[in-house]
């Protein structure tokens, strides 16, 4: 355990000491400093300009305590998004729970993509549907419900510990009114798309984040990833990571109208593979996109013809 330092008497004093105690865990230099913050926030109740304007406030043992739980925990590289039980993506709160992955940021260009096809797709998307396939914690289906709350939404996982989360996400988010109340949103237990609910005309597009690991790479993981998120969400069982986005690509050009949009988030070695997959699905004008960092990401493509 992390001793309780005797030296240690301020916010700022605390920030210094365990900065150094996660440096010493290997955790990413640059993210260290954050982390800290994010912890003491959590634990102290204060916003970010109350920790800067606080710096020099005395804490007290038992806020030293709980306070270093928390390192200790990051340091034997639990998430910080478990720790603290939730974690941002398209700047919504969405809960966490060792049941669901951690948003990642390169899956806000997944939600970029569909949002930006969509703002030119010419058919009225009154009573049309998005289809999330592998929701998870539901950011992407519920980060696309804040921005067009005006179509409905289907959230599919096969895990049902999964769609307990993302079904508590989208009630906080309607809470916080960050999601419209009236916004359609159905969540169903399916292996991909086999017990989807949503008639095939009603689509308008799928969208999904699935597995795509190879499970050998699994060694080479961080212990965040490896040790903490769930299997099932992480790793494909084919030698190329790609059998459940083939399967998924197969049914999606059978169960989209014309003019449907698939859209699917793969590794950065996988797009071109993908991308020859929706080609044989006979998808037009498909394209690849990439994430922040540069690499190749996203994977969309559009059933047949346009819709009418």
């Amino acid at each position: 355990m992390i001793g309780h330092n005797q030296e240690v008497h301020s916010l700022q004093q605390w920030l210094d000491s365990r900065s150094l105690r996660l440096k010493s865990a290997d955790i990413d230099e640059d993210d260290v400093r954050i982390e800290v913050k994010l912890i003491a926030q959590h634990i102290l109740g204060l916003t970010t300009v109350q920790l800067l304007t606080q710096s020099d406030r005395a804490l007290t043992q038992q806020q030293l305590r709980k306070l270093d739980e928390l390192i200790q925990r990051r340091v034997a590289r639990e998430p910080l998004s478990h720790i603290l039980g939730s974690w941002d993506f398209w700047s919504l709160p969405f809960i966490v729970t060792p049941a669901t992955l951690t948003p990642r940021p390169d899956t806000e260009v997944l939600v970029e993509e569909v949002l930006s096809w969509l703002a030119i797709t010419p058919p009225a998307k009154q009573g049309r549907t998005i289809i999330d396939v592998g929701t998870g914690t539901g950011c992407i289906g519920l980060s696309l419900a804040s921005e067009l709350p005006e179509l409905a939404y289907e959230l599919i996982d096969l895990s049902k510990e999964a769609l307990q989360v993302a079904q508590h996400n989208s009630e906080r988010l309607i809470n916080q009114a960050l999601i419209p109340d009236t916004t359609k949103l159905t969540f169903t237990c399916s292996d991909l798309l086999a017990q989807c609910i949503t008639s095939r005309d009603d689509v308008i597009a799928i969208v999904s984040n699935p597995p795509y690991i190879q499970a050998h790479l699994r060694h080479s993981l961080m212990p965040e990833v490896r040790d903490f998120d769930p299997p099932m969400a992480l790793f494909d069982s084919s030698p190329d990571g790609l059998q459940l986005t083939r399967q998924l690509i197969s049914q999606a050009a059978l169960f989209l109208p014309d003019g449907g949009g698939l859209f699917i988030e793969v590794g950065y070695d996988q797009t071109e593979s993908t991308y020859e997959e929706f080609l044989r699905g006979g998808f037009t004008d498909v394209r690849i996109r990439k994430d922040y960092a540069g690499h190749p990401r996203v994977v969309r493509g559009i059933k047949a013809r346009p819709l009418p």
